[in-house]
């Protein structure tokens, strides 16, 4: 069975959407497969012949990425913190008394009970 592919300016259209649909639904695990999606679309798009695709649809795939390129970076920024935060262990980092940076541990609280 043969399925019908769209032109190349379609299938850019359709893999940016895929990619604002893992945005907007927050499936940041559907990004990688979306970029592969996108990337496949964005070389049969280069390799097409320049008349082949219309001028308003290549002014409409350029203001869609650059709508969807902030939110990606806001994305993978986020991911960043959030994964570098986890992976840092309880506790923070602060000042001591001496003006030293360091880790402080969560402390432990203990209950002492009396009679």
């Amino acid at each position: 069975m043969t399925w019908h592919r769209g032109t190349p300016a379609q299938e850019v259209e359709e893999a940016l959407a895929q990619v604002e649909r893992a945005l907007a639904t927050t499936r940041f695990e559907d990004l990688e497969g979306s970029a592969t999606t996108l990337e496949a679309a964005h070389d049969a798009l280069l390799s097409a012949p320049a008349d082949a695709i219309a001028e308003d649809a290549l002014h409409r795939l350029r203001d869609r990425a650059a709508r969807l390129a902030p939110l990606l970076m806001a994305a993978r920024k986020g991911l960043e913190d959030a994964h570098r935060a986890l992976s840092r262990g309880p506790g923070f980092s602060s000042y001591d008394a001496n003006g030293r940076s360091g880790p402080l541990a969560l402390s432990r609280s203990r209950f002492e009970r009396r009679r």
